[in-house]
């Protein structure tokens, strides 16, 4: 996917100012920033929830700008957002196979791959997903995304609120889904070391704007910092 001059707001207030990104075939990309950085309505905008007001996108040789979001599904980009947003009184199978409505002919092939990927899904696979833990609840809300076969999966803030062995579990996963399922990732995250253990480059967004990209910062830490918390960046008003 390859992102130029995206601009998005809500009312009279602009959120994204001017965003240029790409994200190669299968290849894992991570957005960093603090809270209120923009992170999560650039995840909005590129899954068809907010409008853009300038700016395009395209998924390889496909301008993808602007349409709403089943189509979205349907040419290849999907959302799984922050907060899980299982259904919490549906089986673990039906959420699943609600993933699936863009690929109905395919939801049974697919299952079997995504039960093979989270073996945890399979075990309570009967289960209401209201009796899952957070990280269970993750990997179902990350194996329903998986199962519209997704081109690029655009993931919210996947590890908030786990615990660290969950977060290195959440890891190995989505590595997984790269080598093994061939979809590029698109992450959005505060957590630096998601990016240092899943991404091959990283996007630093402060205030709406990319401040820097992994290319400035391999090895330095303290410019890291800097960038992610904005002191010592040059900002877009």
């Amino acid at each position: 996917m390859t992102v130029t001059g995206l601009v998005a707001g809500y009312g009279a207030a602009e959120v994204l100012h001017g965003i240029d990104l790409e994200v190669g075939d299968r290849e894992a990309v991570a957005i960093l920033g603090p809270n209120g950085a923009g992170k999560s309505t650039l995840m909005n905008v590129l899954s068809g929830i907010v409008r853009p007001r300038a700016g395009t996108w395209r998924l390889g040789d496909t301008d993808v700008t602007g349409l709403p979001p089943h189509r979205l599904v349907r040419a290849g980009i999907v959302h799984v957002p922050e907060g899980r947003q299982v259904f919490p009184q549906m089986t673990v199978k039906e959420n699943l196979l609600l993933g699936a409505f863009a690929r109905p002919d395919r939801g049974g092939s697919r299952l079997a791959a995504v039960l093979d990927l989270f073996p945890r899904l399979a075990e309570r696979i009967g289960q209401d997903a209201q009796t899952l833990s957070g990280g269970e609840q993750q990997m179902l809300a990350i194996g329903r995304g998986l199962m519209a076969e997704p081109a690029l999966l655009l993931l919210d803030e996947p590890t908030l609120g786990l615990a660290p062995i969950l977060v290195d579990e959440v890891l190995a996963r989505l590595r997984q889904i790269c080598e093994t399922f061939g979809v590029s990732v698109l992450v959005a995250e505060q957590n630096s070391y998601l990016a240092g253990g899943l991404c091959h480059r990283f996007y630093v967004l402060t205030d709406g704007s990319v401040t820097g990209v992994s290319a400035d910062v391999v090895g330095d830490d303290a410019a890291l910092m800097s960038m992610y918390t904005g002191s010592g960046a040059d900002r877009k008003d």
